[in-house]
């Protein structure tokens, strides 16, 4: 990836940290077993990924559409991250 869509992914991840509200979305811990999950719903993005830990691999969790349901958060340092691309 290029620096400057590096740092629009790391601006985009802020934006949601601050307020899901972006194409209608929501998020949150959940699970009550062994393995922390994180409950996901995007609707209407171009794009979501998600990252599990600070240092975490991105993972495509949908190409377009949007998404729901839950990812693992199993990451030592509790982190995660969620960025989603609005189309237009």
């Amino acid at each position: 990836m290029t620096g400057k869509r590096l740092l629009g992914l790391e601006l985009a991840t802020i934006a949601i940290a601050v307020s899901m509200s972006a194409c209608g979305g929501g998020g949150g811990t959940g699970g009550g077993g062994a393995t922390p999950t994180v409950a996901v719903a995007v609707q209407g993005a171009a794009w979501v990924a998600y990252q599990d830990g600070a240092n975490g691999t991105w993972q495509t969790l949908a190409p377009s559409g949007g998404f729901g349901g839950s990812v693992p958060s199993t990451a030592p340092d509790g982190r995660y991250s969620l960025a989603f691309v609005c189309p237009g």
